[in-house]
């Protein structure tokens, strides 16, 4: 008052003063084989680890993915339908990670590119995203029926190449 402090309040540990920034990375892989390419004409799971930051401690999380069609940047249907998951979890620590996993069958999507987007959700309201249509973790596709399989000891970068630079 008048220029003369009268009250102060900061107090570092202090909860209600306290602003997180949550952070979220995917990575998108074949449940079956673990590389990022999905076999033709079958039921396939793509596994989607998110890795997560600065969540606090014991609060109840959502993360919800939608698989999103890399060629017209829309989210990928089937018979009309979006192909989404959802995990409601609560962290014991503020870093880690959550799994969601995507099942669909993969009849006349040969060569097609696949990403996962995710959203964080905390008590209803948005609080982190990973979208990135061209981020090569987020990304799987599906092999053309007489394009070799990729053997699971085949070197990431190689995996990678396939996807970035697809035929």
């Amino acid at each position: 008052q008048e220029e003369k402090e009268v009250a102060a309040h900061t107090d570092i540990d202090d909860e209600d003063q306290t602003i997180y920034f949550p952070d979220i990375k995917t990575n998108a892989t074949d449940k079956a084989d673990g590389n990022k390419v999905l076999a033709p004409d079958e039921m396939v799971t793509v596994m989607d680890v998110v890795s997560y930051k600065n969540l606090i401690a014991g609060k109840e999380y959502t993360v919800k993915g939608v698989l999103m069609d890399k060629g017209t940047n829309a989210p990928f249907l089937v018979n009309g339908a979006e192909i989404t998951a959802s995990k409601t979890f609560t962290p014991e620590r503020a870093d880690g990670t959550v799994t969601l996993e995507f099942t669909f069958h993969t009849k006349d999507l040969d060569g097609k590119t696949l990403v996962v987007f995710e959203t964080l959700y905390l008590k209803g309201k948005e609080v982190g995203t990973h979208t990135d249509i061209n981020d090569v973790a987020q990304t799987v596709r599906v092999r053309t029926p007489d394009e070799p399989e990729i053997s699971t000891d085949a070197k990431d970068s190689e995996t990678e190449d396939h996807i970035s630079n697809p035929d």
